[in-house]
């Protein structure tokens, strides 16, 4: 059993930041706009429109937070590798395949092709991926849609994720 956990991202505090300030820009846009004649003239206009940015504002603080603050764990286990979300004290598992013979282990500046192939859009598939230079994908067989899985491995990861894929094809 080999576990290791992905860097977290940088950036939550300047994104929340600029999300807040965004917020009370748009907060104020009814007073600038007052004296013309504008839908904010209507009863109750000004109040369904602040409740809508609060309630989109809370939707995008949320999302961000989980994106900046969630911890990636990577386990591998004889030749399954888990993916699990740690947020707080939630652990949630998020991916988990089997690597096989026909698993390819490409960086990801070069997985062009591969990511052709999947026809997903690479958001989907990422977990824990800070630093696109260092990132890899991995190809699986087919499950739920999903071929491929972006990660950020360490060196060792990786080593030892290429000889389980060679035992691999040499059982084959």
């Amino acid at each position: 059993m080999y576990e290791e956990i992905a860097p977290r991202r940088n950036g939550a505090f300047r994104a929340v930041f600029l999300v807040i300030v965004l917020g009370f820009v748009l907060l104020s846009l009814p007073d600038w706009v007052a004296p013309y004649n504008t839908p904010f003239d209507l009863p109750y206009a000004v109040a369904v429109y602040e409740l809508l940015l609060f309630v989109g504002m809370a939707v995008c603080v949320l999302r961000l937070v989980r994106r900046y603050s969630a911890e990636y764990k990577y386990t591998l286990v004889d030749a399954t590798l888990t993916v699990k979300e740690k947020l707080g004290a939630r652990e949630t598992v998020v991916e988990q395949i089997t690597v096989s013979g026909n698993s390819q282990l490409v960086p990801l500046a070069q997985a062009g092709e591969i990511l052709e192939q999947c026809q997903i859009r690479p958001s989907k598939i990422t977990y824990g991926v800070s630093d696109k230079n260092a990132a890899y994908v991995i190809t699986f067989p087919p499950k739920n849609g999903k071929t491929a899985l972006i990660f950020q491995p360490s060196a060792k990861f990786v080593e030892i994720l290429q000889q389980i894929a060679l035992d691999k094809r040499r059982e084959m």
